[in-house]
């Protein structure tokens, strides 16, 4: 547990959402503007994880503007 408004922060694709919005989400990691990890989880989820939260913000706007 951490002081609120501390990373890490996830941006989590459930696995209904993957196929269609992780190849897009897949296109813009190159342009991620921090140091990011991506997490794969056995439900079949995928997570995004950033310390940065304007970051992912400004990133995952990019991306739904595609």
């Amino acid at each position: 547990m951490g002081i609120t408004g501390t990373g890490p922060f996830y941006l989590v694709l459930l696995p209904q959402a993957v196929p269609d919005w992780w190849p897009k989400v897949e296109r813009f990691l190159p342009e991620f503007p921090r140091r990011y990890e991506v997490r794969f989880y056995p439900d079949g989820s995928r997570a995004v994880v950033c310390g940065d939260l304007e970051a992912l913000k400004v990133w995952y706007k990019r991306v739904l503007r595609g």
